[in-house]
């Protein structure tokens, strides 16, 4: 079985008050921190980029296994960079995730990918976070969607195998300074 991982940095962080890429987590940038997460699992992660392409190709410069795609349409909105990851994606099985959210580690995506399922997906009490596990037959579905629709539409009431997070960092993504404070200080007890 191959893994191969969709990780969205395309955007403009506008909500964040800085480029949330960059942003400095436990010495590493956040797009960086959250790449590492899939080594040792996913053979390739692609990192959707559009809004600062060139830096974030920097940031994760080096990493094993990890490229960069430049969305031209990026300014679509999410789900059209999922739609340019997912394009490239040759795995039996791909993840898809934000590039923000920087408390999911390895050994939260071997689990998923331990788990069998055409939908497998971290739960944190009764709420699904990221990242997403999906079969390759995907790859063809989210390709012919309605490019104006969203991924949570083009999931639903599909089946779900519900795998239970060890905490609550599959659902704490980096939306504003609030949140990446909150994020320093929960990363700043663990190391």
């Amino acid at each position: 079985m191959t893994y191969e991982a969709v990780v969205l940095a395309a955007g403009r962080s506008s909500r964040a008050g800085a480029f949330k890429p960059a942003l400095d987590c436990g010495g590493v940038p956040l797009i960086r921190r959250v790449v590492r997460a899939f080594a040792g699992v996913c053979r390739r992660t692609w990192v959707v980029t559009g809004y600062q392409a060139d830096q974030v190709a920097a940031l994760v410069a080096g990493e094993p296994g990890v490229e960069t795609v430049y969305h031209p349409g990026w300014e679509a909105g999410m789900f059209s960079s999922v739609r340019a990851g997912v394009a490239r994606v040759t795995a039996d099985r791909f993840f898809v995730t934000p590039g923000d959210l920087p408390l999911i580690d390895t050994a939260l995506v071997r689990a998923l990918a331990d788990t069998p399922g055409s939908l497998v997906v971290p739960v944190w009490g009764h709420e699904g976070g990221h990242p997403i596990l999906l079969d390759a037959v995907w790859a063809r579905v989210l390709a012919a969607a309605d490019p104006g629709s969203n991924l949570r539409a083009v999931l639903t009431g599909t089946p779900r195998v519900r795998v239970p997070a060890p905490d609550d960092g599959v659902l704490r993504d980096i939306d504003t300074c609030e949140d990446y404070e909150e994020m320093r200080d929960l990363l700043g007890r663990s190391l």
